[in-house]
């Protein structure tokens, strides 16, 4: 299976929610989507999100504590995590080094 975006999944203490001004040219370049998974879901998705994809998440990352983040590739796997906020420069760096990335960079290059 091959997701359409990388996600990042944010699981914010309370009273703190996902930081990524300026980063939207950046995010939509390397297919990148953000989730506060709080009591009220924030994300940077421009389609409405069913509650059960939601839910599902939520189920998939029950042991994630919060203050903590990760990072899904487009095969749906954990390819980083971490504690805080997300480090946006770790997570750029890591999805430009990807297989997967690359393969995309190479393609816009010769189309």
């Amino acid at each position: 299976m091959q997701w359409k975006n990388r996600v990042v999944v944010y699981f914010p203490e309370k009273g703190k929610s996902l930081e990524a001004k300026g980063l939207e040219e950046e995010m939509a370049e390397l297919k990148l989507v953000w989730f506060n998974l709080d009591n009220d879901l924030k994300t940077n998705y421009p389609k409405p999100i069913h509650p059960d994809f939601v839910h599902s998440l939520k189920g998939k990352f029950d042991d994630v504590s919060p203050g903590s983040w990760v990072l899904l590739g487009l095969d749906g796997g954990i390819k980083l995590s971490g504690r805080g906020d997300p480090d946006w420069k770790l997570i750029f760096s890591t999805i430009n080094s990807m297989p997967m990335r690359r393969a995309e960079t190479k393609r816009e290059i010769y189309f």
